[in-house]
């Protein structure tokens, strides 16, 4: 239970001092998370822990170092899938079957149409069925899918269309850009700096059509996180860089399966990731700190100042993770 007072994270030791952007927590015992590119280099890292945090392992694949790691997605304490981030052939699915003790390369993005395309968001809508989306090309989105656990990806030839056409559209390479709710539903955001207002792509079919509606949310900030909390209520939030002030922090939020967004309150600045705790209370997270809200994201109260960049919740586990390999778990 979600009490009034404050909460508070309760930071542990990761086994690397780099950036750590997409966590997906299994269960109390079983955390996977990786990072890389924030703010400079690729740094590419991943980290597990099977014991709730108490020791962490560093199994980042060979050569991922030199790699922008950005999307960790966990089936048991074994199997794993990991998306990197980078234009053209820099765009690469991992798979692992043994702890990150052996990755194998199921995905590399080599087609030269696409060599300006960053794969930015990867999610699974089951153990077996997933997907992943890149960076808007010619009106589209390409998309390639998986119905094996990832061990083999076909691509989609016509993609995701309906990116608009007076700018290219991008996803935020944040590993929660993408989301998915049972077997067949899901959402992205997109980021358009030439398009007044963010926008975000919404299935009920496993992904195979999408309907983009748009978001309060400016479209030069785009769309950075999405979390559900049922099949029709979810949370989006996003922010702006200021070159004099402080950061900006926008959030919004949709009941009725993103057919449709309403502004919600401000968080306190950028915000990079964001994930429900009960069902009216959600953490958000990104530069500068952390903010909690008790009323669906009306308000928003802000209560610790680390930089934390992804968050992600497994039963009454929440964890978070951020720059300098900062994991922490929420305490209620």
């Amino acid at each position: 239970m979600i009490h009034a007072e404050p909460v508070r994270w309760k930071f542990t030791e990761t086994d690397t001092s780099n950036a750590l952007i997409s966590v997906d927590v299994l269960d109390g015992k079983v955390i996977w998370a990786a990072g890389g590119g924030f703010p400079t280099g690729p740094a590419g890292t991943v980290v597990r822990t099977i014991d709730g945090g108490t020791q962490w392992c560093d199994v980042t694949p060979p050569g991922g170092e030199r790699k922008i790691l950005r999307t960790i997605k966990v089936f048991d304490a074994d199997r794993a899938v990991l998306l990197a981030s980078g234009t053209g052939p820099g765009s690469r699915i991992y798979r692992t079957v043994n702890g990150g003790q052996d990755w194998t390369t199921v995905f590399k993005n080599d087609d030269p149409a696409l060599a300006d395309s960053i794969y930015g968001a990867l999610a699974f809508f089951d153990e077996r069925h997933g997907v992943a989306i890149g960076d808007s090309v010619d009106g589209s989105f390409p998309k390639i899918t998986t119905a094996d656990n990832g061990e083999h990806w076909t691509v989609d030839p016509d993609g995701i269309p309906g990116a608009l056409s007076e700018e290219d559209e991008g996803i935020s390479a944040t590993g929660t850009a993408l989301v998915t709710l049972g077997r067949r539903k899901a959402l992205f955001g997109t980021v358009a700096s030439g398009h007044p207002n963010a926008r975000v792509f919404y299935s009920d079919d496993r992904g195979a059509t999408w309907t983009a509606v748009d978001t309060p949310i400016p479209g030069d900030a785009g769309v950075r996180s999405l979390s559900f909390r049922n099949h029709r209520h979810a949370l989006a939030v996003s922010g702006l860089s200021a070159d004099e002030g402080p950061p900006q922090g926008f959030a919004a939020r949709t009941s009725d399966g993103g057919q449709t967004w309403e502004e919600a309150g401000s968080p306190t600045g950028f915000r990079n990731s964001v994930e429900w705790i009960s069902d009216r209370a959600a953490v958000a997270v990104g530069l500068g700190g952390s903010d909690l809200t008790m009323d669906e994201g009306q308000t928003w109260t802000h209560f610790d100042d680390a930089t934390l960049l992804g968050v992600d919740r497994a039963g009454s586990a929440c964890w978070a993770v951020g720059v300098d390999g900062k994991a922490a778990r929420l305490k209620t």
